[in-house]
């Protein structure tokens, strides 16, 4: 990446656009953090949960993003593909050690 080769995404800062509980999705709009000024100009991103038996799930997520820069632009689905992920992961350990949650 050009301007911060080994960016690591510490948060995000979302405004929700569409928030659907009854399909378990949201949209939100990324308004700081991420990869703002780091490889996109502005995204959004769009996550759905659904449930695949009685204590587990699965995220879907996409993505509607502006990159910087043609040079950049094949490396944005690259970084969403290993941060998003990892984001969830984060969110469940975190869940798991606090049950009252």
């Amino acid at each position: 990446m050009e301007k911060h080769p080994g960016h690591i995404v510490l948060f995000t800062k979302e405004k929700i656009l569409e928030l659907d509980p009854h399909a378990l999705s949201v949209k939100v709009d990324i308004i700081e953090g991420g990869f703002l000024g780091v490889l996109v100009k502005h995204y959004k991103g769009t996550f759905h949960v659904k449930e695949t038996g009685p204590h587990t799930s699965i995220v879907h997520f996409t993505f509607e993003y502006e990159a910087l820069s043609e040079t950049l632009k094949s490396r944005v689905p690259l970084a969403l593909k290993e941060a998003v992920p990892n984001s969830f992961l984060d969110i469940e350990a975190f869940l798991l050690a606090h049950p009252e949650y």
